[in-house]
C-alpha cells in the first residue's frame, strides 16, 4: 500500500495533499473523487476538560482530534508525527475517493477518527454501520488499526447478501477480502460456493475407474463447478492478488472435503 504523505522535518520536500502544518486550517482543494456525503465544516472531538490539539483536513472537513490519540491509535499515524513535535495538522484529503477499491466520503472519515477514542469501542453501533464498514474499514486498514478493523468486520458479516448474484458475490469477497475481513469474506463464501459447486453421484466412469486401480470410489460424490459459476471465476481471478487467490483456494478445498 503506497501513502500520499511524508515524514520530514523540511516542509518544502512534503507532497502539497499532505503537508503538515502548524497551526491553521489548510486551504487544500476538494478531492475531485469524492462521493456524496458531508459538504465540510468541523467537527471538534475535544471537550472543555480536554480540548483537541490537532486537526485533520479531509475534503473540506476539518476534524479536531487530539495529536496523542493518533500516537496510541497505530505505527502509521506514530511515525507521521514523531519526527515532528511542533506538527499540529495533517492533510489527508487524498484519502477522500477511492481507497482500497471503496468509496470513502468526509463522512466516513468523522465516523473513522471517532472509532480511535478507546471510549467508542465498546458501542460502535452508531458509528459503524451497513453503510460505511467497507469504508471505515479502508482507512482502518491504510492507517493499520487491527482494532478498528475488527469491528468493522463483526459489523460487515451482519449485511444481507442473500439476493447477490454470483458476480456480486465473487467481487464481495474480493473487497472484504483485500480489505483484511477475513469472517464477512468467509460469509459471502458460504454464499457462494454451493452456487458453483455441484455435488453429484459418481457415474459409470467411476466406476469403472474404481475397478481399474482396486479401490471404490463410488460412494464419493463427483464436485464439478457450474457453467455460470466456472465463467466468472475465470473474468474474476486475474483481478485478485495472490492471498485472496490462497484464501479463496482454502475455502474451495475445505468445502469440498
Amino acid at each position: 500500500e503506497s501513502f500520499a504523505f511524508a515524514v520530514c522535518k523540511d516542509r518544502r520536500s512534503m507532497p502539497r495533499n499532505a503537508r503538515r502544518k502548524r497551526g491553521g486550517p489548510s486551504e487544500s482543494k476538494q478531492s475531485k473523487r469524492q462521493r456524496s456525503g458531508r459538504k465540510g465544516g468541523v467537527i471538534d472531538l475535544g471537550s472543555p476538560q480536554l480540548p483537541s490539539d490537532f486537526e485533520i483536513q479531509v475534503g473540506r472537513l476539518l476534524l479536531k482530534t487530539h495529536r496523542l490519540i493518533l500516537l496510541m491509535s497505530g505505527d502509521v499515524f506514530r511515525t507521521m508525527l514523531a519526527e515532528d513535535a511542533k506538527c499540529s495538522q495533517l492533510d489527508l484529503s487524498v484519502d477522500v475517493g477511492k481507497l482500497c477499491g471503496v468509496d470513502v466520503c468526509e463522512d466516513d472519515w468523522a465516523s473513522f477518527a471517532k472509532c480511535l477514542y478507546p471510549a467508542t469501542s465498546q458501542n460502535t453501533a452508531d458509528l459503524i454501520t451497513n453503510d460505511n464498514a467497507l469504508a471505515i474499514a479502508a482507512l482502518a486498514k491504510k492507517y493499520d488499526i487491527p482494532a478498528v478493523l475488527g469491528m468493522c468486520d463483526n459489523t460487515a458479516q451482519s449485511m444481507d447478501i442473500g439476493q447477490l448474484d454470483v458476480p456480486q458475490l465473487l467481487d464481495e469477497f474480493h473487497v472484504r477480502s483485500e480489505l483484511g475481513l477475513k469472517a464477512s469474506a468467509a460469509k459471502c463464501l458460504g454464499k457462494l460456493l454451493p452456487r458453483i459447486i455441484i455435488r453429484s453421484q459418481r457415474g459409470q466412469h467411476s466406476r469403472s475407474f474404481s475397478h481399474e486401480w482396486g479401490h471404490d470410489y463410488s460412494h464419493v460424490p463427483e464436485l464439478r463447478f457450474t457453467q455460470d459459476g466456472s465463467r466468472w471465476l475465470q473474468m474474476k481471478l486475474n483481478k485478485f492478488s495472490k492471498p485472496t487467490l490462497v484464501a479463496l483456494m482454502k475455502e474451495i478445498i475445505d468445502y469440498l472435503q
